[in-house]
């Protein structure tokens, strides 16, 4: 097969692969892009008290969680932690299972965080990072008062503590 030379002197194969590299790059960032958009949409729903559809978009980024970077997985872990504690406040009284999974969800998730934070205290504000100990302590406490055997929220493949860089 004959190369066809471009007035540059590139052949047509290299300019394909260089094109190929430069649309994976592009397509690669602009999903980095997406993701942290998708964690700010969920924030967005958070702090107006929109906790189910926060929760929502949340469990759909958690599927892609580890194209977030390490800054963004403990802002994830956070926001998903005081995310489940607040529907577990809102759960309906004549479910109470509902509202112990949430709470049991919120515990692992901030257990998450927290080990994120003693990496990289600077990935949340001092608010944030005030909210979500002074949470977990909560639930710590309530942990030690009623153990119960159970079964972790986190995907099987990530530990309470494993917040990877």
């Amino acid at each position: 097969m004959a190369l066809i030379r471009h007035p540059t002197g590139m052949d047509k194969r290299v300019r394909l692969h260089r094109f190929a590299a430069v649309a994976a790059s592009a397509l690669g960032l602009s999903s980095c892009v997406t993701y942290a958009a998708d964690l700010e949409r969920a924030r967005r729903h958070y702090e107006v008290t929109e906790f189910a559809r926060a929760l929502a978009v949340l469990r759909l980024l958690g599927e892609d969680e580890d194209a977030l970077g390490h800054a963004d997985r403990i802002r994830y872990a956070c926001l998903r932690g005081m995310t489940d504690y607040r529907l577990a406040s809102l759960a309906p009284a004549g479910r109470p299972q509902d509202r112990a999974t949430f709470r049991q969800c919120a515990h692992d998730w901030l257990t998450r965080c927290a080990a994120g934070m003693t990496s990289d205290p600077s990935a949340l504000s001092a608010e944030e990072r005030e909210r979500a100990t002074r949470t977990l302590r909560e639930l710590n406490d309530e942990a030690r008062q009623a153990p119960a055997a159970r079964e972790t929220c986190l995907p099987a493949d990530l530990s309470p503590l494993a917040v990877s860089r």
